[in-house]
């Protein structure tokens, strides 16, 4: 099994998020020995916000590991599974728009 590094996404700005912004997306909070799995069936943009995740997709021969403040757009070739790595993770999940 192949495992890539995606390049690294805009980092979170440092200090907290004023209360009456809204962050797009659906957050998923893991802990070790969880997975996560999509529905499938369209583009997601995954934004890791704490931790370290393995993603995997139908389809797709390769296997991706994220960090903190990296973020990849998975294209809707089937399911996603997502397990945190090294404990706990949080990411967003947000439906990417296409071009």
């Amino acid at each position: 099994m192949e495992m890539t590094r995606p390049r690294s996404g805009m980092a979170a700005p440092s200090g907290a998020m004023p209360a009456t912004m809204r962050v797009p997306g659906r957050r998923v909070d893991l802990r070790a020995g969880m997975l996560w799995k999509s529905d499938g069936g369209c583009a997601v943009r995954i934004a890791v916000i704490t931790g370290m995740i393995w993603l995997t997709e139908e389809e797709d021969r390769l296997d991706h590991v994220l960090v903190a403040g990296e973020e990849m757009i998975l294209p809707a070739r089937g399911v996603v599974l997502a397990e945190a790595l090294e404990g706990s993770a949080a990411f967003r999940v947000i439906e990417a728009m296409p071009d």
